[in-house]
């Protein structure tokens, strides 16, 4: 699913980079193709036939393959940098000898 894409991707480019080369890059956007985080974008596109391929990673449209590729590609680059920007802040604190502060719950996050 959605979480396990997710982890897998950050965990491999946070503690792993040794592993990382261009297999790991396109193992990850074929995994983002299949794993259903490209649902709401093929909704945004209007076509039901691109939300089921976007669901399951199975396209019949070249056109609507390529813009979901370029997609996937983005959403990957966006998931590197949110986690790069985290992993930053978070070594910072320890650099400067604080306490890393914690993260808001769910619940914090619907009372803002």
């Amino acid at each position: 699913g959605i979480a396990a894409c997710l982890l897998n991707i950050t965990y491999t480019f946070i503690y792993h980079q040794n592993k990382i080369d261009a297999n790991y890059y396109e193992d990850a956007i074929a995994a983002l193709k299949v794993s259903g985080i490209l649902s709401n974008y093929a909704r945004a596109l209007g076509d039901n036939e691109t939300v089921a391929a976007a669901a399951n990673g199975s396209y019949n449209n070249k056109d609507r393959e390529n813009e979901l590729d370029i997609a996937s590609r983005a959403v990957y680059c966006e998931i590197i940098l949110v986690a790069a920007l985290s992993h930053c802040i978070h070594m910072t604190f320890l650099a400067l000898g604080m306490n890393v502060p914690e993260l808001p719950t769910w619940e914090d996050a619907k009372d803002a």
